[in-house]
């Protein structure tokens, strides 16, 4: 056997080595980015249907309560920037914590009794006040 022969062969053997590695190599790599892809999918869609089952009172400083009225308050930054379901705790009338940001919310009614409360006399400085004696 002639020795060009022999290289043209090795060279040829080489390539489709070369190429049956790869194939394999990028079959793999897509069957990764394809589960990688079902899994992303997967959470969306949960989220998604989560949302759905949830109503957001923009009065109430953005917080989520469930459509059925059986939970809630949820905040809303964990809803919409973290995309978590986080209860907050009840801090008092019509106010709300959550634990993680630790911010308060309020509801719109609890902000329009504290603007309707009667406010303190303050002090009068005036011929009868304090100071006047």
């Amino acid at each position: 056997m002639p020795p060009i022969t022999g290289v043209v062969e090795k060279k040829l053997f080489e390539s489709a080595w070369n190429f049956l590695t790869g194939w394999f190599t990028r079959k793999k790599q897509v069957e990764m980015l394809k589960h990688e892809l079902a899994e992303e999918r997967s959470g969306r869609l949960v989220f998604e249907k989560l949302m759905s089952e949830l109503e957001c009172y923009q009065d109430d400083e953005n917080m989520y309560w469930r459509k059925d009225g059986k939970g809630g308050p949820y905040c809303g930054i964990c809803l919409d920037h973290d995309q978590k379901k986080t209860p907050m705790t009840h801090a008092g009338k019509g106010t709300f914590y959550c634990c993680i940001h630790k911010q308060y919310f309020r509801t719109k009614e609890c902000r329009e009794r504290e603007e309707n409360r009667p406010q303190p006399k303050q002090p009068s400085y005036g011929e009868h006040g304090w100071m006047a004696r």
